[in-house]
Order: C-alpha cells, then structure tokens, then sequence
C-alpha cells in the first residue's frame, strides 16, 4: 500500500510539470501578439491626443534634394576635319 501512494504523488508531479510547460508555450506563443496590440492600442491613443490639441499627425514625408552634375567629353577623330571635341555640362536638381 505504501508503494501505491508514492508512486502516485511522482504521478502527480509529472502531471503539474506539464501543465506548467503547456501555460509556459502559450505565454511565449501570445507574447507577440499581445505586444503588437499594445503598441497600436499606444499609438492610436497617442494620435487622438495630438488630433484633439491641433496637431496634424499625417504621414512625415521629409524634403530630400538630389543635385546631380555632369560632364561628358567626346572627343573625334576624321581624316578631314582631325580631332573634334564636345564637352557637354548638366546639372540637375529634383525635390521631393
């Protein structure tokens, strides 16, 4: 009788072990998706707030400036004419 009943409580433990395992998986499986939802919940309140004051929120779109300069030199030679040269300069600006 004795064998019986502690046989049975290392049952029992084993039992709690992987009941602590299974809460344990899906803790780490929902950490995800629980901080996804906070950081939106965060981000939506944080929206209100700066919409409710006068501040537009909208998209940050920053001012970028691209200049590009260039020279090109194409040099020719002819039996005629002998050695031509054309120097082509650009220089281009784009803003977005």
């Amino acid at each position: 009788m004795m064998t019986r009943l502690s046989s049975r409580r290392g049952q029992g433990m084993g039992e709690y072990a992987l009941l602590f395992a299974i809460v344990l998986g899906a803790v780490i499986a929902m950490q995800s998706y629980v901080k996804q939802r906070l950081q939106g919940a965060i981000a939506f309140r944080a929206d209100e707030y700066l919409n409710s004051a006068g501040t537009d929120v909208g998209t940050f779109e920053p001012v970028r400036e691209v200049t590009s300069d260039s020279e090109t030199t194409l040099t020719m030679t002819t039996a005629k004419a002998g050695d031509v040269s054309l120097t082509s300069k650009s220089t281009t600006t784009q803003t977005k």
